[in-house]
Formats: C-alpha cells, structure tokens, sequence
C-alpha cells in the first residue's frame, strides 16, 4: 500500500510542477513567438514588402491580434471543432491553400509558422494528448492520411480560437 501512495504522490507532484512550472514557461514562449511573428508581419507592412497588403495577410494580422489567447485553446476544443466543422474546415483550407500558393514565400513561412506555435499552445494546455499526438506524428512520417489529418487540426484551432472570447 505503502508503495502505491508512494506513486500517487509521485505522480501528483510531476503533474502539479507541470501546471505551475513548466505550463507557463512554455505559454509565455507560444506567446512570445506569437508577438514576434506579429511584429515582423507589422514591418513587413511597413516596408512595404511585396504582398504585404494582400487579404492571407490581413487574416493572418488579425489572427494575431490576442496572442494571450494561446493560453485558453486546447486539443479537445480542436477536435471538437474539427468533427463539427468538417465541411467548414475543408472549405478553410482549399480556401487558405489558394490564397497562400499565390502569397510571397515570406509569408507563407509565417503563416506556417503561426499554426505550428498554435499547436505548440494546444499541446502546452493539453498534456493528456501528447502521446496520441507524437504516435500520430510517427505515423504521419508514412501516411499520407494522418499528414491530412494534421492539417485538418491546425485548421480546427484557427476555427477554435475564433470560439474563444477575447481576453480583456
């Protein structure tokens, strides 16, 4: 019995230094990354770089309007949002895909960058997700399908933190 508490209370203690050490630190650096894409799409405009004025630039500035917001989205609102909106996303991301191929590489990059920190705060908030995540991940590097699925998520979270009311 004794070895059993023992376990529990290791455990307790792992997930507690979680949620108040380490959660915040890696928040505070989805948030951090959010301002610096932000920031570098700002100087973009301007500079006045070579579709910096165009509408996936827009959406993407306005998307980062409340990178705080990071600290509210989760994978199971994701997921949520994913098997409600099928049809939504799908549309989202034939829509996004046409618009981005005729984007600047530069701002391509950013916008990939931005939904891979979207992601990383997802995770952060969702530690029960990591392992189904890092096996989807692992198939991912051979299925062409679950490479699909991923994308389907990232669009999810976009939709997802539109649900989200705006920090104060």
């Amino acid at each position: 019995m004794a070895i059993l508490i023992t376990i529990f209370l290791g455990i307790t203690a792992l997930w507690l230094c979680y949620w108040v050490v380490v959660r915040p630190v890696l928040l505070d650096s989805v948030e951090n990354e959010l301002s610096f894409i932000r920031s570098e799409l700002e100087w973009a405009v301007i500079d006045g770089l070579e579709g910096s004025g165009s509408a996936p630039a827009i959406s993407l500035l306005s998307a980062l309007a409340h990178p705080q917001a990071s600290r509210w989205v989760s994978m199971s609102l994701a997921l949520v949002v994913l098997f409600r909106s099928k049809g939504e996303i799908e549309a989202d991301k034939e829509r996004n895909r046409i618009a981005l191929e005729q984007s600047p590489p530069w701002l391509q990059r950013l916008h990939q960058r931005t939904a891979e920190v979207w992601v990383k705060g997802a995770l952060a908030n969702s530690p029960s997700w990591w392992v189904p995540v890092a096996a989807g991940l692992l198939v991912a590097k051979f299925s062409k399908r679950v490479q699909e699925t991923m994308g389907r998520i990232q669009i999810a979270l976009a939709l997802a933190r539109k649900l989200e009311p705006a920090p104060a």
